[in-house]
């Protein structure tokens, strides 16, 4: 899995631990490092998971992401180290209330280590906190000042939204 993929080959790596029909909650963190507490953390709540198809995805960050200037972009958490990802996963519709409740919980365990936000697409259920924190506070009100400029009304408002300023 080291070097050079096709875009295709990319979106088809988690087919078979995500196979058609299955179900999915996700909660996820940014981390400057994975800490011995960390690491704890993360064994005891992967020990404990709900249905066989939940996971844990780790993406170490840094590089190219790291070498652009924080306020370049909209895109947060340049600095983090790594990016962790509890997906509870299933295929019978009586999974599903322990798969979100171990996501929920695993990020919970970590959220003292964490540094505070996440990649925004895994923002669907965040507070505006979260989501402030996620983007950083400057970027979220560049954002909002564009926003209110080319959609006022707010009208692309369905896929995590940023209100327009006022």
């Amino acid at each position: 899995m080291l070097g050079p993929m096709p875009y295709q080959a990319v979106n088809t790596l988690f087919d078979a631990a995500n196979p058609p029909g299955t179900k999915g909650y996700i909660k996820s963190h940014y981390f400057s490092e994975y800490s011995d507490e960390v690491i704890a953390a993360i064994h005891a709540n992967t020990a404990r998971m709900p249905a066989g198809l939940s996971q844990m995805l780790n993406v170490q960050l840094g590089g190219a992401v790291a070498r652009v200037p924080d306020d370049a972009t909209a895109f947060g958490g340049r600095s983090a180290g790594f990016l962790g990802m509890f997906f509870g996963v299933w295929e019978d519709a009586g999974q599903r209330e322990a798969c979100v409740s171990w996501s929920r919980s695993f990020a919970d365990s970590l959220a003292p280590f964490a540094l505070g936000g996440t990649y925004v697409n895994l923002t669907d259920d965040e507070t505006e906190e979260r989501i402030a924190r996620s983007y950083g506070r400057d970027k979220l009100a560049r954002l909002a000042r564009i926003k209110a400029k080319y959609d006022p009304d707010n009208i692309f408002r369905l896929n995590h939204n940023i209100r327009p300023a006022p």
